[in-house]
């Protein structure tokens, strides 16, 4: 993520303690300007699992700012990383959907179609509208 980077002297030749420079990519740097990357919770951090955590990096990268994002729980496994059984997992998603507490969205497990819903808590009616109710999935193809 950084391109490159060297530490700032002073004039005569001694190190200025703090200083640095940091060159970063384009992409990035254009990213960053046009306001196009999402923002992690403060409360991404008081989460103690890190099953958890990767669930939530997953959630906040496919649903983002929309309003919903369907995953079946096989898909959400392998792109978790779990080395956790399946039957174990799930087990795992169902706590967690009964905890309730993963910031910035609500995971809901679908047991009829074996697939994972979130639901972005903070999307005021008048966001949710200009949403239009966009609802992703993802499928094997993702």
């Amino acid at each position: 993520m950084i391109d490159s980077w060297r530490i700032i002297e002073d004039k005569k030749g001694k190190l200025d303690i703090g200083m640095i420079e940091v060159t970063l990519p384009d992409w990035l740097y254009q990213a960053f300007h046009k306001k196009k990357m999402l923002k992690i919770s403060p409360d991404y951090f008081r989460i103690r699992k890190a099953i958890d955590r990767r669930i939530y990096e997953i959630a906040r990268k496919h649903c983002g700012n929309h309003g919903e994002f369907n995953i079946y729980l096989e898909k959400l496994h392998l792109k978790t990383g779990s080395t956790a059984l399946l039957k174990m997992f799930r087990h795992n998603v169902k706590q967690l959907a009964k905890a309730n507490d993963l910031p910035d969205y609500q995971l809901r497990y679908d047991t009829e179609r074996d697939v994972v819903v979130f639901n972005n808590r903070n999307l005021t009616p008048e966001k949710e509208k200009k949403e239009q109710h966009v609802v992703c999935f993802a499928h094997h193809a993702c």
